[in-house]
């Protein structure tokens, strides 16, 4: 199974979106996580429905029946918005902001109803985005088992007691990148029913999140140099001459250092997912 974390909802194509020699490279995903930057700056929730159309057929429909990806255990809610969906298809989840403060966040809270309506679930930036979230949903009517609910890699999970304690409160939990392939695949294969492993395996991932916007030199607010969605931040060099892409979130001026994994497979394990995320 694979999944794919998109930064930019708005002119994602799937078509060659799994580099070239990852393994399964079929362009098939069982989880989409979209950042909600864009969405906050104004771009068109109509992109969601488009972008699910593009995938509608890549769902690879290997949901094994001992995970939470075997979604018959969520509610009657999830299940109604699914059936009126095309059959099949991936899961798409939208990310909480990822710094849990500032307009972002109230905008998230704002427009969580809109939100609702058109994803199937949530990813969680931190530890606390549970709380708040379960808030978000008592408010509106809702219990956790009318979502997917996914954690993204701030989680720091690095071994099996990680995924009992979320089990029951979350669907799937993001296996912490830094473990090194096979040290992945045999956590994953120790994760207990009831809760996917996912594993990056190729693409980029958050290495900093800061609330100084590193996209310009000194300290200016809302210059607009990131973009209008804060995708045109461009990059910083370390002295290896590493590239780290910066994503902002142009409505607090705050920054994400994106680091990259190059395409590591760990290995086929019949439970996990396996993502590919990258800067469109």
């Amino acid at each position: 199974m694979r999944s794919a974390f998109v930064f930019d909802p708005v002119s994602f194509d799937p078509a060659g979106f799994v580099p070239a020699g990852v393994k399964d490279a079929s362009g098939k995903f069982d989880l989409v996580h979209v950042s909600c930057v864009p969405f906050l700056c104004g771009a068109d929730l109509a992109a969601v429905e488009k972008l699910r159309n593009s995938l509608g057929s890549s769902f690879s429909g290997k949901f094994p029946g001992n995970t939470a990806l075997d979604v018959s255990g969520k509610s009657g809610y999830f299940r109604e918005k699914r059936e009126k969906r095309e059959k099949g298809g991936p899961l798409l989840l939208i990310s909480l902001p990822f710094i849990s403060r500032g307009k972002a966040f109230d905008l998230f809270k704002e427009r969580f109803a809109e939100f609702a309506a058109v994803f199937d679930g949530f990813t969680l930036q931190n530890i606390g985005d549970l709380e708040f979230l379960s808030g978000l949903l008592r408010e509106n009517g809702f219990s956790q088992h009318d979502f997917f609910l996914a954690s993204d890699t701030a989680f720091n999970v690095f071994n099996s007691g990680a995924a009992l304690f979320w089990r029951g409160k979350l669907d799937s939990l993001a296996i912490l990148p830094e473990l090194d392939p096979g040290e992945q695949k045999a956590l994953a294969g120790r994760f207990p029913e009831g809760i996917v492993p996912e594993i990056v395996s190729c693409g980029v991932v958050p290495v900093m999140r800061s609330e100084h916007c590193f996209a310009v030199k000194g300290r200016k607010f809302k210059c607009g140099a990131c973009g209008k969605y804060g995708l045109a931040g461009g990059s910083l060099r370390d002295v290896t001459g590493r590239e780290f892409r910066i994503v902002t979130n142009p409505l607090d001026c705050n920054c994400v250092l994106l680091g990259t994994v190059n395409a590591r497979q760990p290995g086929e394990d019949e439970r996990a997912v396996y993502r590919t995320a990258v800067f469109v």
